[in-house]
């Protein structure tokens, strides 16, 4: 079988609307190697793709994240090595000329598996990868957050750091990285990476932490302190506490960035979303606290079964209709008691307290037929439109299900139809990922759209991928 499962796992080449999608694929006696397709933008399968990595598997390995900059892209993987335990690698292909290089992570103070769970770019040729790494006896043999930058032109390590909190565990879940245009404090353009995940400790359980990086001087440096309680958050003594995603927006007059992590707590006895707002105090160079009148900001919301809600992914997007302001959109599901689990998305101004919007506003999507339906994942283009995926129950088994967020009139759209590009068979169908990739005509955002996923119908040889592209005709 040849599928996986993480939002992670698609990218766009937005100069000319490739689409490559990374995961698993059989190869003999029971081994798996990691696979790499790309598309072109008329939904055909390139010459000489899928590419596959190691030519000779030892184990297990299968693709994480895909990560485009123009004219090929970043696959990040995990591998076995010897058969057994897991290790990150980094692969890069070039469009014209395959595989540029292979990169395995390597660190002196890792006693044990390391694996990736994001990757992204920062602006400035350098891959960041975080992911989940067993330590040796200076954090305890637990096992830490790790980020690891990798230069894109060589395949050279940049910078390596880990996180330990306590010796208990630590588990990343998504990292960002910005290249700001200064720092006051190196009086340069620097890049700016954010780590956020859960964290044990055993006095409060597992709280959201987030951990926030400057990359000066080939080197890593920590800032979390200037995060409120060095970027950890709990609810209360005895909740859990998970982040889920993050993203964050700079700003050019202090060469900083606000950041906004989503997550969800079980404070309340289910678990209820959980979003915060880190915005930055370009006066005391430090971000506001989450007390008093400053205006970072949290918000716990339960929904309206008071069942499970949890978050799968936030971002922050431009506003056509009210710009320069900017909104921070969360998407996941929530419990819906009678309606079973229902995809539930809320929107909040960058800075409600500043704009006198306590409460975001709220839309969800739920089928007629009473059965799950989960958002996994959303995108947008700057100034542009929202777009939800999820699985939608259909009254025999799980669909595919895009909703719009228009940014102009707050209403949804329904579900589209369009062409196959991948062998999907029958049967349940599971998406994993959207892309957006713009195309402006005239003034008007006409986007295309790729969702890809994984079907588990009645094919020969198991699951397959399933990667949809429309082509949006309206406003």
């Amino acid at each position: 079988m040849d599928y996986t499962e993480t939002r992670h796992i698609m990218a766009v080449d937005h100069t000319n609307g490739d689409v490559y999608i990374t995961g698993q694929m059989d190869a003999d006696f029971g081994k798996t190697v990691i696979a790499t397709w790309r598309y072109d933008n008329q939904g055909n399968l390139a010459s000489g793709w899928p590419k596959t990595w190691p030519d000779e598997p030892d184990g297990q390995s299968y693709g994480v994240a895909a990560v485009s900059a123009g004219g090929g892209v970043y696959v990040v993987g995990a591998y076995t090595i010897d058969g057994w335990g897991l290790n990150t690698i980094v692969l890069k292909y070039d469009d014209e000329d395959g595989l540029i290089f292979a990169t395995g992570f390597d660190i002196d103070d890792q006693c044990g598996a390391n694996y990736p769970v994001a990757a992204t770019l920062d602006g400035s040729n350098n891959l960041w990868v975080a992911g989940t790494s067993l330590g040796c006896a200076a954090t305890g043999y637990s096992y830490d957050y790790l980020t690891w930058g990798v230069d894109t032109t060589y395949g050279t390590t940049l910078a390596t750091a880990r996180f330990d909190h306590s010796h208990y565990g630590d588990f990343p879940a998504e990292i960002k990285a910005l290249t700001v245009a200064r720092s006051t404090e190196e009086n340069q353009a620097i890049p700016v990476i954010a780590v956020t995940g859960k964290s044990y400790d055993a006095t409060t359980h597992y709280d959201l932490q987030t951990v926030k990086y400057y990359f000066i001087n080939g080197e890593l440096v920590d800032k979390s302190a200037q995060l409120p309680s060095g970027g950890r958050y709990a609810v209360s003594g005895s909740s859990s506490d998970y982040a889920t995603s993050l993203d964050f927006i700079g700003a050019l007059e202090s060469g900083e960035v606000d950041i906004y992590v989503s997550g969800f707590t079980n404070a309340g006895g289910n678990y209820d979303y959980l979003v915060l707002g880190y915005l930055w105090d370009n006066t005391n160079r430090v971000y506001h606290a989450f007390t008093g009148d400053n205006h970072s900001w949290v918000d716990q919301r339960n929904g309206s079964g008071n069942g499970d809600d949890l978050t799968a992914k936030i971002l922050v997007r431009f506003d056509r209709a009210t710009t320069p302001d900017s909104r921070v959109v969360v998407t996941g599901t929530s419990w819906g008691g009678s309606t079973n689990f229902d995809s539930w998305t809320l929107s909040y101004p960058r800075d409600p307290s500043a704009q006198n919007e306590p409460d975001p506003t709220v839309r969800s999507w739920r089928s007629p037929f009473s059965g799950e339906d989960r958002a996994v994942d959303m995108d947008a283009v700057d100034e542009g439109d929202v777009y939800v995926i999820g699985r939608s129950y259909n009254g025999s088994n799980y669909d595919y299900r895009i909703v719009r967020l228009n940014s102009a009139s707050s209403s949804w759209s329904l579900v589209w139809s369009g062409p196959l590009i991948y062998d999907i068979g029958s049967g349940p169908d599971y998406p994993a990922a959207i892309r957006v990739n713009p195309d402006v005509s005239g003034g008007v955002y006409l986007p295309d759209i790729c969702v890809s996923g994984r079907n588990t119908g009645a094919t020969e040889n198991g699951p397959k991928y399933a990667t949809l592209r429309y082509i949006q005709t309206d406003p």
